[in-house]
């Protein structure tokens, strides 16, 4: 049975035209292909623009199958994953547990307050002269 990067080969003509539309050595995609190794992420989009065999087919553990809204919530096994926007916060939540929101922490002032005096670390070696 052909594999999808077999078949990404066989239409680019050999590994080397493969290798050379894709940026890879043709030695390292010979070896990825010999060991039914999956093909390297970076490569996969360039694989599908040159010959055509889909990004999911080459890498579906990378690129899974688009679903629609419905359809995810229905294999999520009926939870579902609310985006809530109130204008003051931007949160996600999965399964009741809020998550912060990525622009939410780029908005805060990080916080430079140190607690107690700070104290030079002290040097001294027994037995040692200074």
């Amino acid at each position: 049975m052909e594999t999808p990067l077999e078949r990404a080969v066989g239409i680019a003509g050999s590994q080397s035209k493969l290798a050379g539309l894709i940026g890879m050595s043709q030695q390292r995609l010979h070896y990825t292909v010999k060991h039914s190794r999956p093909l390297p992420g970076e490569f996969v989009l360039r694989a599908e623009t040159a010959t055509g065999v889909s990004r999911h087919e080459l890498r579906p553990d990378l690129y899974p199958i688009d679903l629609s809204p419905v359809d995810a919530a229905d294999s999520a096994g009926g939870e579902t994953i609310a985006a809530v926007n109130s204008g003051q916060s931007n949160t996600v939540s999965h399964g009741g547990t809020p998550l912060r929101d990525a622009q939410d922490e780029q908005d805060e002032e990080p916080s430079l307050a140190l607690s107690g005096s700070y104290r030079e670390p002290s040097l001294d070696i027994p037995g040692l002269a200074a």
